[in-house]
């Protein structure tokens, strides 16, 4: 449901009541699922969706030989039971069918608001994951806590 105060449901800052029962946090240090599952690719500003029939949804399964990331894939969870896997990749990685580029902030809703929820909390932990690697104070590396990553 859209509010007034954001024309576009990209604009709502987080949704998480749209996958409240479907997802689950992966607590950090959690032992890794081997099982397939689903992707959240960021470019940038941008989600990397796979175009279906049904629309366009998170990549699933192995992702393609020509898809480089740039960092190892951080399980951030479970969707409908199976892990849910955030990378990021170069802005000048060049895409190939069936895979295309949304941006977060398309004029148009061609993006579902589960997806983009589950987008939008991918590139929040992994920006949080890239800028929290040192303490502010001391510079020391900072280590995952089982605390993190839940909401209320």
């Amino acid at each position: 449901m859209k509010s007034s105060n954001y024309p576009e449901e990209v604009n709502v800052p987080f949704n998480f009541s749209s996958i409240k029962a479907d997802f689950e946090f992966r607590v950090p240090g959690a032992e890794l699922p081997s099982e397939d599952g689903s992707w959240a690719i960021i470019q940038g500003n941008n989600v990397i969706l796979e175009a279906t029939g049904n629309g366009l949804k998170l990549p699933h399964g192995t992702l393609p030989d020509w898809l480089a990331p740039q960092q190892p894939p951080l399980c951030i969870g479970t969707w409908h039971t199976q892990p849910l896997r955030a990378i990021t990749i170069s802005s000048s990685q060049v895409l190939e069918a069936p895979l295309v580029s949304e941006t977060f902030n398309a004029t148009d809703d061609r993006i579902d608001s589960q997806t983009l929820t589950l987008a939008g909390l991918a590139k929040q932990i992994l920006h949080w994951e890239k800028q929290s690697r040192h303490c502010s104070n001391c510079g020391a590396l900072t280590d995952a806590r089982s605390e993190e990553r839940r909401v209320g």
